[in-house]
């Protein structure tokens, strides 16, 4: 196993599906995504996918069997890696601290379109800190955009557990997360 690693994610949004590919197109390489919405079934709207593109404007307009979702009400957050990226070889042109975080949002916030990195935790450990922007790329939100999404990711490895933190304006939320339970 590697050391753990942090990472710091940049998100900005929301944008409509349209809007998310022009400033894909405009502002973006390699990063990470998120469709927040409802199914028709679903009564609030929740996390629907999560994932990560060498080129995000390409990903977007070609997202397979994630057109239909994406492209009816859900929001997309667009996001890109504030940190350096991790030394070495890229396994297959993916940024790999990219990855480790796409996989730590995925097997923790369990969106239903996503079932390849759900079922087990990220090989490695890793901390990942989210930040929310506006499109304008300078203006922080005050409050996350979603309740569920956690303003922490604390994963130290498989025989630790983990720690979700949510912040609020006068207290935080610490969600705990035991290692039996990561089975």
């Amino acid at each position: 196993m590697r050391k753990p690693i942090a990472v710091v994610i940049n998100w900005y949004g929301p944008y409509t599906y349209k809007k998310a590919i022009a400033a894909a197109k405009r502002d973006f390489d390699d990063g990470i995504y998120v469709a927040l919405g409802r199914q028709p079934f679903e009564k609030k709207d929740k996390f629907q996918y999560i994932g990560i593109a060498n080129n995000l404007h390409d990903r977007l307009l070609k997202p397979r069997d994630l057109y239909d979702i994406l492209s009816q009400k859900c929001i997309l957050w667009l996001g890109e890696s504030a940190t350096t990226g991790i030394p070495g070889k890229r396994i297959g042109n993916i940024n790999p601290a990219l990855d480790l975080a796409e996989w730590a949002h995925i097997f923790f916030l369990k969106p239903p379109l996503n079932d390849r990195k759900s079922h087990n935790p990220p090989k490695s450990g890793i901390t990942v800190v989210n930040r929310w922007l506006h499109p304008d790329y300078e203006t922080r939100y005050k409050r996350r955009p979603h309740p569920d999404w956690p303003d922490l990711i604390d994963y130290w490895g498989y025989e630790y557990g983990a720690r979700l933190v949510r912040l609020n304006r006068t207290l935080g939320r610490i969600e705990k997360v035991s290692p039996e339970e990561l089975e």
